[in-house]
């Protein structure tokens, strides 16, 4: 009987997030799964954090890219200036993989899945603040799956020059 309960309790969890994070992952980037983040180094899972820039001009452009050596099935992404999410992401209407949310009365500072399918890589463009030059954290959280997943992991630095 137990192991029923936990078998719906994920499946309604996994379920609840297949269209991606919601607002109330915004400040720690915590997925509402009914278990704890794994605890094992994030730079031994097998995916990875890139920008294609780390140095960008005012007024510039990131693309970061979330991969993985197996597929995984959400994320989410926030560029942070400390623990406040700067920046905005820019992703086309008809992108299959991810979409944005508003955190911290900003708009479309995180990026999220839009779906539960396997991905083995996500691409997004990120956009600096205008007229703050510094160097920025790019972290991530990652879900295997709905009990397998990794949260708020400190990855790429990108550079507004």
């Amino acid at each position: 009987m137990k192991l029923t309960a936990l078998v719906l309790t994920l499946c309604v969890a996994v379920h609840a997030n297949s269209n991606g994070g919601s607002e109330t992952c915004c400040v720690d980037m915590v997925p509402k799964h009914p278990v704890d983040a794994q605890s094992s180094p994030f730079a031994k899972t097998g995916y990875k954090v890139s920008v294609d820039k780390e140095k960008i001009s005012d007024g510039g452009e990131a693309k970061i890219t979330v991969s993985g050596e197996r597929p995984f099935k959400g994320y989410l992404l926030q560029v942070r200036d400390g623990e406040t999410a700067i920046g905005t992401f820019d992703i086309a209407a008809n992108d299959g993989h991810s979409k944005t949310i508003n955190c911290f009365t900003k708009e479309k500072n995180m990026a999220t899945h839009n779906n539960a399918n396997d991905k083995k890589s996500v691409s997004v463009t990120w956009k600096p603040p205008k007229g703050v030059k510094k160097t920025y954290t790019v972290y991530v959280t990652v879900a295997e799956n709905g009990g397998v997943f990794w949260v708020r992991q400190p990855t790429a630095k990108i550079t507004v020059e």
